[in-house]
Formats: C-alpha cells, structure tokens, sequence
C-alpha cells in the first residue's frame, strides 16, 4: 500500500483531472484522512437567474466532498468497483453571487461501505446546504464475480414467479 500522502496526492490528482469537475471550477483546497475540504468561486453559468447558485451545483459539491472524504482511506491503486450509492441533501440557504466552500467527513466506515456528512457554506460559514454520502468500494474480484453469477442465469430465471390465485 502506498503511503499516506502518496495516496491522498493521487486522489487530489484524480479529482482534479475529472472533466466535470473542471467545468464547474471547483477545487480541492484540503484532502487528509477522512476529511476533504472544497472551495467553488463564484460562476455565472453555475448559478439560476438572479445569480443564485444553482441546487445541483450545491448537491455536487455535498457529493464531491463526501466522495473524497470516503476515497482518503483508500488505496487509489487498488482495482476497486466504487461510488456513491446513496446521496440526500438538504438545501438550507441561497448562494447569491458568492463564492462557497464545502466540507466532508467520515461518520463511519465499515468494510464496503462508507458513511459520510458534508456542509456547503457560504464565505461567512453561512450554511448553504448539508448532505449525508453513501460510499461503496469492493474489490472488482468480488463485484466481478457477483455480476458473472446474475448476468450467467437463464432469462427466464429472471422473472419473479406469479402469485398463486387463492379465490
């Protein structure tokens, strides 16, 4: 296993280099075991009418912080199915014009599963958003050999069988 910083660097690298990331400006500004902090300039096309940012933009950044908050215990090398499964954000206040930040951390990390919080604020740690991250990472050994044994069953095994008629 690479070293900490070496992983934690790789993983800065990887987020960094994503096309969508790019595109909405954001950038990694702290990533340390399990805590990931962002910051997203303020962006005209980020944001609705009015120059308020736009709810997906906010539910990305919950998304992106509570994703790299779970990765940070990971090892980027390793040949890992992996990805937010379950991501629920509440909106709490507008971001008109402003630049904002968002933090991430783990709550609790199981074996497969990662369970992380995020907060977007304002630059005045106004909260903007808050967010709760589901993560799952499982080796592609196993995620490989689960997907062979349902994808190798005939169709018809497929279907669920029909209720019995009791009238």
């Amino acid at each position: 296993a690479p070293r900490v910083s070496d992983a934690l660097e790789r993983w800065q690298e990887r987020f960094a280099a994503t096309p969508y990331v790019r595109r909405l400006g954001a950038r990694l500004v702290a990533l340390e075991p399990d805590r990931a902090r962002l910051a997203l300039p303020y962006r005209d096309e980020n944001s609705n009418p009015g120059r308020a940012l736009h709810g997906g933009i906010q539910a990305s950044l919950v998304a992106f912080a509570g994703e790299l908050a779970a990765q940070s215990g990971l090892d980027p090398e390793a040949e890992l199915e992996a990805g937010i499964v379950d991501l629920s954000v509440a909106y709490l206040s507008a971001a008109v014009g402003e630049d904002i930040q968002a933090q991430g951390q783990v709550l609790r990390r199981g074996r497969e599963i990662v369970f992380c919080e995020a907060h977007v604020t304002g630059p005045d740690d106004r909260p903007i958003a808050r967010g709760l991250v589901t993560y799952r990472a499982v080796g592609r050994e196993q995620s490989g050999a689960e997907a062979r044994i349902c994808h190798s069953l005939p169709e018809a095994e497929h279907r669920p069988e029909p209720a019995e008629d009791r009238t």
